[in-house]
């Protein structure tokens, strides 16, 4: 499926500029809503396309990108929040979403609490579900919407900056997304225990010299 939408985007490219933008904020929706859709590709494709045509702007592109993953973001975490777990019997549910990734989803939440959401972004096969699972368990709107929206930001500009100075070469790329994934999760996991060490220690301690 994948090299068949890859190939039918190109054709469209230089076909028509407008429609090429709106086929990348659908491409960047569906990898939310649709996780068999291979959105990265797409980006990495629009980021490509900025390099070889001056019809693309590298700005423009990112937020189209952004503003799609954001809307399906939002979308999913909606449904999750209004059915509750009764979204998880659904067959589309899953067909996509199986039960194994439906735990591993479980143990992220588990470990890293709201956090999940912004870490799951670069944890290959499970936004879709982290996202879910936040609105299935009411966690606090702002801070899942805070989340998702900058996690999309990092993510796609970062997608759409490699399609436009590497070239669409999947394979290449997707090492280095391998290797910038776990540089994003080391740099959320050390300020995530900088916050928690001021939290637990500094600021008590500023109260008690008060």
């Amino acid at each position: 499926m994948e090299e068949q939408i890859v190939q039918f985007i190109r054709g469209l490219l230089e076909f028509n500029v407008q429609l090429s933008y709106i086929v990348f904020f659908i491409s960047s929706f569906l990898q939310v809503t649709f996780p068999p859709y291979p959105g990265d590709s797409v980006t990495v494709l629009a980021g490509y396309a900025t390099a070889i045509s001056n019809s693309f702007g590298i700005v423009s592109i990112i937020i189209t990108s952004v503003c799609g993953t954001i809307l399906g973001s939002y979308v999913v975490h909606a449904v999750g929040f209004r059915k509750g777990e009764s979204v998880l019997n659904y067959k589309w549910v899953r067909k996509f979403l199986p039960e194994r990734k439906e735990r591993k989803a479980k143990l992220l939440f588990k470990k890293y609490g709201a956090g999940a959401v912004f870490i799951s972004k670069f944890v290959p096969g499970i936004n879709t579900i982290i996202i879910l699972f936040a609105g299935i368990f009411k966690m606090k709107k702002h801070i899942v919407y805070l989340s998702f929206v900058s996690a999309a930001i990092i993510h796609n500009t970062i997608l759409t900056l490699l399609g436009r100075f590497l070239g669409y070469n999947m394979e290449y790329i997707e090492s280095l997304i391998k290797t910038y994934n776990i540089i994003v999760l080391a740099a959320a996991g050390a300020a995530a225990i900088g916050i928690y060490i001021y939290f637990r220690f500094f600021r008590k301690r500023r109260k008690r010299m008060k």
